[in-house]
């Protein structure tokens, strides 16, 4: 290649500065995209975050409600328990009572006391 004039250097310096522009001017472009993509997910990061907060709070208020649940049928069972074992004791008096008036009433038919 012979040497080139002024006029085509300064015309392929002035190429290649616009070149160099527009590839400038695209990953800026892109940058500012991916910016903004960033921005996006992070945004969406965020609401992820804070979903995942009330998630872990509603599970914490689920896991307080089960341990009341168990607290709660615990009492149940313990006064269920109590409450049989009331009645067992108030049938026992009831079988002694019954078994001692059955003993009156054969002392009794024994003696000849009662008249049929």
């Amino acid at each position: 290649m012979g040497e080139m004039n002024e006029r085509e250097l300064l015309s392929a310096i002035l190429k290649a500065v616009e070149t160099s522009n527009a590839k400038t001017d695209s990953l800026a472009d892109e940058l500012l995209h991916f910016r903004k993509d960033m921005n996006e997910f992070k945004t969406d990061m965020y609401e992820f975050k804070k979903d995942m907060y009330e998630f872990k709070k509603d599970m914490y208020e689920f896991k307080t409600d089960m341990y009341e649940f168990k607290k709660d049928m615990n009492e149940f069972r313990r006064e269920t328990v109590n409450s049989l074992n009331k009645v067992e004791r108030r049938l026992r008096f009831v079988e002694t009572d019954f078994d001692q008036i059955n003993d009156r009433v054969d002392k009794l038919e024994l003696r000849g006391g009662t008249s049929h």
